[in-house]
């Protein structure tokens, strides 16, 4: 939107800074930053073109992150899935010698494991209730 809004604006305007806000209220959040015109049209561009039409062309890799939260795919996405199976195939020692480390790895994608098995099992609570489903071992 800051792109649409300057290259509306900078005919009438001589902008120095754009001031960008997202607000996110399932999460009750909000964040602003200022860029000036030349960064942005730099970051729309050499990012945000090239990465939009590899997004519409089915191209490009996918993240698993905190903002998987909001991805209607979020419970059936194989790259989050790769993510958190990562660490659930790590090869723990007894847990009074894990590393400083191995226990900061674990701290770091905790919460956002959690978020994926509950979004994976309640996936299949629908599945299995409302069309039936019947999954294997369970």
């Amino acid at each position: 939107y800051g792109l649409g809004v300057l290259e509306m604006m900078e005919m009438l305007y001589d902008i120095e800074i754009v001031r960008l806000t997202i607000f996110q209220p399932r999460i009750n959040n909000f964040s602003s930053w200022e860029i000036t015109p030349e960064a942005l049209k730099k970051w729309g561009n050499e990012i945000l073109k090239p990465r939009s039409a590899m997004a519409l062309a089915g191209e490009g890799e996918f993240h698993a992150g905190s903002w998987c939260r909001f991805c209607k795919a979020k419970n059936q996405c194989r790259a989050r899935a790769e993510e958190f199976l990562r660490l659930a195939k790590m090869e723990f020692r007894p847990p009074d010698l894990l590393s400083e480390e191995e226990i900061s790895e674990i701290l770091k994608i905790s919460d956002e494991l959690a978020k994926w098995a509950a979004d994976v099992y309640s996936f299949a609570q629908d599945q299995a209730i409302i069309h039936g489903k019947q999954w294997k071992g369970y």
